[in-house]
Order: structure tokens, then C-alpha cells, then sequence
């Protein structure tokens, strides 16, 4: 592969690749879920070896169905970090307020939380996995542990008076 135009093509590839091992890095860190951290050092492994393909084999990659083979271990990392919160995973909860709320150990895998008042929740060991943090209204949250937050679901909340 010698254009730059497919070099380029394999970037969000690449992307998806690190933020699996991103994933699972940060699932290793659960104490809670250490019976599950040979299969997760397993798991990094593999992804690690793939990120490290030729770029011809790296296009040809299936990640969809990796990543469904690698979800089920993080959800159960997640599930022995946080064994009694609600569930609101893939929910739409687009402008909902929330303001100050009780959401220890919460699942919003997935969840639209576009806009949402989430401002002085307790949000202590939530798992924010693939949530739509735009415009979410994080200040004064307690963050504390909270499980699978990427900086750029960061970037894209209010964390700070303007």
C-alpha cells in the first residue's frame, strides 16, 4: 500500500483497533474483575497483534465482528466493577435533567445523553461506554471511578463554567 490516499483509508481502522486496547487496558485496571484478567490480557494481545498487521491485512479486517467478540468480556468487566446500578444502556436520553442524581454504578452503554443535566450527579463507577456526552452538563459531577470515559466523550461535555 503505497498511496497516501491508502494509508489514509486505514486510519479509522487503526483508531477503532487503539480504542479497544484503550478498552481493555482500562478494564485490566478493575480489581473488581480480576478473574477475568487473563481473558482481557488475552484479548489486548490479540488486538495488539492485529494493530501491528501489514495494511493489507489490516483492511481486510472484520472489526465489527471482533468488537462483538471482545464486547460480552468488557460488559462483564463492567458488570463485576458496578454490580448494582441501573441499566440505561442505548437509551435516548437526549436533554433529560438529572441534576444532582443518585447514578452510582449506572450503565448508559451507548446512551444518547446529548444535552443532558447531569450537573452535581454522583456518577461514581457509571459506565459511560460509548455514550453521546455532546453538550452534557458535567459540572460539579463526581466522576470518581467512573468506567470507560474517553477523553474526547470529555471534550465534548461542559465540565467547567464558560
Amino acid at each position: 500500500m503505497s498511496s497516501r490516499a491508502e494509508r489514509l483509508e486505514l486510519l479509522p481502522v487503526v483508531r477503532q483497533l487503539h480504542e479497544l486496547m484503550w478498552h481493555l487496558t482500562e478494564a485490566l485496571k478493575l480489581d473488581e474483575a480480576r478473574q477475568l484478567h487473563p481473558k482481557l490480557r488475552q484479548a489486548l494481545q490479540q488486538v495488539d497483534d492485529l494493530a501491528s498487521e501489514t495494511p493489507a491485512q489490516i483492511k481486510k479486517l472484520d472489526l465489527v465482528a471482533y468488537r462483538h467478540r471482545i464486547n460480552p468480556l468488557l460488559r462483564k468487566a463492567s458488570r463485576l466493577a458496578r454490580p448494582n446500578g441501573p441499566d440505561h444502556d442505548g437509551k435516548n436520553l437526549i436533554g433529560r435533567r438529572m441534576r444532582g442524581a443518585d447514578l452510582r454504578g449506572a450503565s448508559f452503554r451507548g446512551a444518547l445523553l446529548i444535552g443532558a443535566d447531569l450537573r452535581d450527579a454522583d456518577l461514581r463507577r457509571a459506565d459511560l461506554t460509548g455514550a453521546d456526552l455532546r453538550g452534557t452538563d458535567l459540572r460539579g459531577a463526581d466522576l470518581s471511578g467512573v468506567l470507560f470515559l474517553t477523553e474526547s466523550q470529555r471534550r465534548a461535555a461542559v465540565t467547567q463554567d464558560s
